[in-house]
């Protein structure tokens, strides 16, 4: 025999009643709970796709970004060694002739003045790249290497 739950009606035949109506619309609606319940699970399913795609995105935009940090760090690298081949190549140019500017003044005056005079020219050609170090140097530098870390945006 069964044993229905404590009434907590007044009367027991308005309990009996509202457990029959329970039991009725419980039957009718299990169709709809298993609906929603599949729903439910579809959803979950989706979701935990939708999560495991976000990783995978995350993980393609790790490498994308170690190798975007690779080439850059190349590029500017290889952009330091040749600058610094082209600046002791440019030293040992400029110290050859300077003296054959000065052998060319030994003609002219004494050896000494002629030292001096190519001193002299290599102090104001210093100058002029100390006053001229914005638009000749820094500026080049600076749009090169934003060039080089920043890339080209557009493609």
């Amino acid at each position: 025999m069964r044993v229905l739950p404590t009434n907590p009606f007044g009367s027991s035949r308005i309990f009996k009643t509202r457990v029959i109506r329970l039991r009725v619309i419980t039957r009718v609606n299990r169709l709809r709970v298993i609906k929603f319940l599949l729903m439910r699970f579809k959803f979950v399913d989706e979701i935990r796709g939708l999560i495991q795609e976000s990783k995978n995105w995350v993980e393609l935009e790790i490498e994308y970004a170690k190798l975007t940090l690779a080439e850059k760090l190349t590029m500017l690298l290889s952009t330091l060694i040749i600058g610094f081949v082209c600046l002791l190549l440019g030293t040992v140019v400029i110290i050859m002739l300077a003296f054959a500017l000065t052998e060319v003044w030994k003609m002219i005056m004494s050896p000494a003045l002629a030292y001096l005079a190519t001193g002299g020219v290599l102090c104001l050609l210093v100058f002029l790249l100390y006053l001229l170090r914005k638009p000749l140097l820094l500026n080049p530098i600076a749009r090169m290497l934003t060039k080089i870390l920043l890339g080209n945006r557009n493609a």
